[in-house]
């Protein structure tokens, strides 16, 4: 019997031993120092062509030379970006699936709809890239109005008749700011979201909508071309020859969007931090800014700063959402 039991003893002492020995459940794998070893899937929560969606291509270049694999950039709109949002937040963490995430997609979508994720719970923050610091309203070609006193006049003649505006999305920072907007000017707006910023300004290009709110990124060829007009900015710009809301006697503080590479939970740190310290040198580079999108500047954050600013603005775009009675119903 007492043999029996020494035997049990040495063969739990080896299994303990070996259990001990083994690696962690998480824990950094030797394969991560290795990564990547293949294409790495870089998803845009938004159409090609927007703001975002052009802020990741060229990131995605830089990364593609800087690691020798290809970051291939896949569009997956609607939703405000929740639905390209819920893709990452169902891939593997493994590295090999990364995205960009707009800050309504974190801070304001979940608190305006229903959405397949917790941005704090399912995400992880990887680094802050870039900022959208031009926005600017523009109206289309039937729309009499060239600056935000006529359209104050325009709003008047029709007070049965809203004039409508779109957006990239419900929820998205465009759309927050013409709430804004119109609560400032006293105006009874129609809201029309779309998936992206090109259908939004196709229509009202096309006089099927009235107004757009958008970062200059978005307007500019257009109004270059003579196809939208700028009535009023955020910031004085050379494009807005009406002047700024401030100029125009019209009191409104408008956010602007910011951008960051987010990751599903749970990715290898090793990996995350490779990412970050990758992008923070690509930031610095004096070629960058000329092929970010007009109106839109780097913004070099690592993870836990990110993840700090998106704390704060789910607080303070929260807030804001409530004033607006644009809360979950």
């Amino acid at each position: 019997m007492t043999r029996r039991v020494d035997r049990a003893r040495r063969a739990f002492a080896a299994g303990a031993g070996l259990w001990a020995a083994a690696p962690l459940v998480g824990a950094q794998s030797p394969r991560d120092e290795t990564w990547p070893t293949r294409f790495v899937r870089f998803i845009v929560p938004y159409a090609a062509g927007n703001q975002a969606d052009l802020v990741a291509r060229a990131l995605a270049d830089e990364l593609s030379n800087k690691f020798g694999q290809a970051f291939v950039v896949e569009n997956a709109p609607g939703a405000g970006g929740s639905l390209g949002v819920g893709q990452i937040v169902r891939a593997k963490p493994d590295g090999y699936t990364i995205g960009i995430a707009a800050i309504a997609a974190l801070a304001v979508v979940p608190q305006i709809q229903k959405v397949q994720y917790d941005p704090f719970a399912d995400l992880t923050m990887v680094c802050a890239v870039s900022e959208l610091r031009v926005m600017a309203l523009a109206a289309g070609p039937t729309v009499a109005a060239r600056n935000l006193q006529e359209l104050s006049a325009l709003i008047k003649s029709r007070p049965d008749k809203p004039l409508t505006f779109s957006s990239s999305g419900t929820g998205t920072i465009p759309h927050l700011d013409m709430e804004m907007v119109s609560a400032a000017m006293g105006g009874n707006f129609l809201h029309i979201p779309y998936k992206g910023a090109g259908g939004s300004v196709t229509d009202v290009i096309g006089g099927q909508v009235d107004l757009i709110l958008d970062g200059l990124s978005v307007l500019k060829a257009h109004v270059d071309a003579g196809r939208l007009k700028i009535l009023a900015s955020n910031v004085a710009d050379p494009t807005s020859p009406a002047g700024t809301f401030a100029q125009q006697g019209v009191s409104v503080n408008l956010r602007t969007a910011w951008q960051s590479i987010v990751a599903p939970r749970d990715m290898p740190p090793v990996v995350v931090d490779r990412i970050s310290a990758a992008v923070a040198e690509i930031l610095t580079k004096p070629g960058l800014r000329s092929r970010y999108p007009v109106g839109t500047e780097p913004l070099s954050l690592n993870g836990p700063a990110t993840l700090a600013r998106v704390k704060e603005d789910h607080q303070t775009l929260g807030a804001l959402v409530k004033q607006l009675g644009l809360g979950q119903r």
